[in-house]
């Protein structure tokens, strides 16, 4: 009988739990504006994910919270191949050390290609850094981009590059974007993640206690700042797992 038209299954998820420390915590109900930029799209819908900071009047919660960081400006870099590595020479990109060598494996940080714009193409493949996102760039087959994942306007020079080859050369890397702090006038973080499709929404908004940055979604997790950790100094703490 429980098979009949009209009855629809659904099957609960439990929500992510951000807190470092789920005992001492402090949170109150906020209401989550519509127009908040910053969500993700789930089955169609736009969720407000944990972890979002936001910013409102505490003493008037019933007015719509928006999101309470500004995103700056992501600092953009490229580094040149001028010439060709030979096999066995190697280039170090931001700690990481990859090796020219005739047959490519992304696995052992192996590069190929007999020309700058094939091993650029190789290094693509496994260049990975913890503070930039790596790409091609554009309207050039020679170059390596990196771009912050986080705007960091102290960080004027992109990724440390060195190499030890007498034939292989790379040119300096290079400024493309300056990058520019962004500001935060958060007042808390959301604690569940919220859906605003439809209109405002309520929303769990911690305004002090400990949040497990390891434990974010990406979206959220890219608005953890300096800006942020200063605003919420002394509410709310940013810890990792180690």
């Amino acid at each position: 009988m429980f098979n009949r038209t009209g009855i629809t299954k659904i099957v609960g998820v439990a929500p992510v739990q951000i807190l470092f420390d789920v005992e001492h915590q402090m949170s109150v109900p906020v209401m989550v504006d519509k127009t908040i930029s910053s969500y993700v799209t789930e089955n169609g819908r736009k969720i407000v994910k944990a972890g979002t900071p936001l910013t409102g009047d505490l003493l008037n919660r019933a007015s719509a919270f928006s999101l309470g960081v500004t995103a700056g400006t992501k600092g953009v870099f490229t580094l040149q191949i001028t010439t060709a590595f030979a096999n066995d020479e190697s280039l170090t990109i931001a700690g990481t050390t990859y090796t020219k060598k005739a047959t490519e494996s992304v696995s052992d940080k192996q590069f190929s290609g007999s020309t700058a714009a094939e091993q650029v193409t190789s290094l693509l493949k496994m260049v990975t850094t913890a503070n930039y996102t790596v790409a091609a760039v554009s309207g050039s087959t020679d170059k390596l981009g990196f771009t912050q994942k986080t705007p960091n306007a102290s960080d004027t020079s992109g990724p440390t590059v060195s190499k030890t080859s007498s034939t292989g050369a790379i040119g300096s890397v290079t400024k493309v974007t300056d990058p520019v702090d962004g500001s935060a006038n958060a007042v808390g973080i959301l604690l569940h993640d919220v859906d605003i499709t439809d209109d405002n929404a309520n929303g769990t908004l911690l305004i002090w206690g400990f949040v497990n940055v390891d434990r974010l979604e990406p979206t959220p997790k890219a608005l953890i700042s300096s800006a942020l950790v200063t605003a919420l100094s002394g509410k709310v703490y940013f810890l990792k797992d180690n």
